[in-house]
């Protein structure tokens, strides 16, 4: 399953699938999305970013630890 919010600015719109929905029927739908639920996602996604926070300013990478098992 394949679901992607945009706004159109032009009448046709070209969409992408995955290869492995070749040759395979497909449906395809257009319905419009009330622009507060948008807003309303937008805020959930950042407030749940917000929480999860993580510094990578103190970590150091050494890549010969990769090669030591």
């Amino acid at each position: 399953m394949l679901i992607h919010t945009f706004t159109p600015t032009e009448r046709t719109v070209t969409v992408e699938i995955p290869e492995s929905f070749l040759n395979h029927p497909v449906e395809i739908m257009v319905v419009p999305v009330p622009f507060e639920s948008i807003e309303q996602r937008r805020k959930e996604i950042e407030k749940f970013f917000a929480k999860h926070q993580v510094s990578t300013t103190d970590l150091k990478f050494n890549r010969e630890e990769l090669y030591d098992r």
